[in-house]
């Protein structure tokens, strides 16, 4: 009787513990499974977006895919987003190790590429070639036909990006026509609220002159046709890659994994949209170094320019 009640008592504490141990060493599993998902992006890839808004968007996006991804894969990752508004703070998250994918604009990563030192795995731009191609675009009320005619005119720009990639290639423009900086050309220089208020100040005649991306142009033309009408095309650029991302310090085969089959897509999923409309992009595509020709020889093109300015 006093075995069968110790076997008793013993079967029981073994049922009663083996559901314990087998969390604990669930627990132990996802505790050594588990790895921070460092995503950080510039701030200038947004364009009038509120810094606060913008990262409780990434937040929902990237968990949202997080969640199904550890599901399916049992593994436990764990997700933060940074917007950074300076390239010092970049470099002090890559020296500590912080950073898992880098979002920066394609101006911006030629001009601290020494500092990544390393080479991108997707980028982005605008409408269906993938890159972004900009116009100069004139009120012909301001007795404005082609370029030789925008000195002391007023300008407007659009912010962001598409200020940064806008500009340089401006700057090239006119020291080609007139041999003086873009400071120099016009009478008074303002950046708009958004892409498509720097059309509409042009179209209703509160500036003369603006540079904005084919994209949003086309926007505003379909939504009001007789702008393009109105307006006159003064230049085309080249078509530019409007940002690149880079995968950073992991050689773990589950996140690049994660991060390859997630970016590219977002434009067939209803969270991936918004997320690409939020960097005014439509599309993620795999990086190839032909597609840095045209924006790293407009870089080149403004640093010789600058260069020898100063001389």
């Amino acid at each position: 009787m006093n075995f069968n009640i110790k076997n008793t008592i013993l079967v029981f504490l073994l049922l009663y513990s083996l559901p314990v141990f087998c969390l604990a060493q669930n627990s132990a599993y996802s505790k050594a499974e588990s790895q921070n998902v460092n995503l950080v992006f510039h701030y200038n890839l947004l364009e009038t977006v509120n810094e606060l808004d913008a990262a409780a968007s990434l937040d929902v996006w990237s968990k949202k895919w997080l969640e199904e991804w550890n599901k399916k894969n049992n593994i436990k990752y764990l997700v933060s987003v940074h917007i950074t508004k300076n390239i010092s703070q970049i470099e002090r998250l890559l020296n500590s190790g912080e950073i898992t994918l880098l979002a920066v604009s394609s101006i911006d990563y030629l001009r601290f590429k020494d500092i990544l030192k390393i080479e991108p795995l997707f980028v982005s731009g605008s409408h269906d070639s993938n890159f972004d191609q900009f116009f100069i675009i004139a009120n012909p009320k301001s007795q404005i036909e082609n370029l030789s005619n925008i000195k002391n005119k007023k300008l407007i720009i659009p912010p962001g990006v598409l200020s940064q990639i806008s500009n340089i290639w401006l700057s090239g423009l006119t020291h080609k026509q007139f041999g003086e900086s873009v400071e120099n050309i016009f009478s008074k220089i303002d950046v708009s609220n958004s892409a498509i208020q720097t059309v509409l100040q042009v179209y209703f005649n509160k500036y003369d002159i603006c540079v904005i991306d084919k994209n949003s142009f086309d926007i505003i033309c379909d939504m009001n046709p007789n702008i393009s009408k109105e307006l006159i095309i003064l230049e085309k650029s080249d078509k530019f890659p409007h940002s690149v991302m880079m995968l950073f310090n992991t050689n773990d085969s589950h996140i690049k994994k994660f991060v390859k089959e997630n970016a590219l897509g977002l434009e067939n999923d209803d969270y991936g949209r918004q997320l690409l409309k939020l960097f005014k992009v439509q599309k993620i595509i795999p990086y190839k170094k032909e597609y840095m020709i045209g924006i790293n020889k407009l870089f080149k093109s403004n640093q010789e320019m600058q260069s020898n300015s100063k001389n």
